[in-house]
């Protein structure tokens, strides 16, 4: 557990060229206001973003190939 929420697919509306996940909630990181959040809170999303990306790339063997602040959320804590 990375802290790291990922949309669950919505397998009975996915078909080959469409790709259906949940809903998730949230601001994105490049619309946050970083200054607004505790340095601890900076330092513990900065550490679930790397830890979520090495386990990406040296355990699961594939990764988010698109990683950049308008693809992630931040919700109340919680990081999609």
């Amino acid at each position: 557990e990375f802290g790291l929420s990922v949309p669950a697919v919505q397998w009975a509306h996915t078909r080959e060229k469409v790709l259906v996940m949940e809903f998730a909630g949230g601001t994105t990181l490049g619309q946050l206001d970083l200054a607004t959040l505790s340095i601890d809170e900076r330092k513990r999303i900065a550490a679930v973003l790397i830890d979520g990306f090495l386990f990406m790339l040296l355990d699961e063997g594939f990764f988010h190939a698109d990683p950049h602040a308008g693809n992630l959320l931040y919700d109340q804590g919680r990081l999609w």
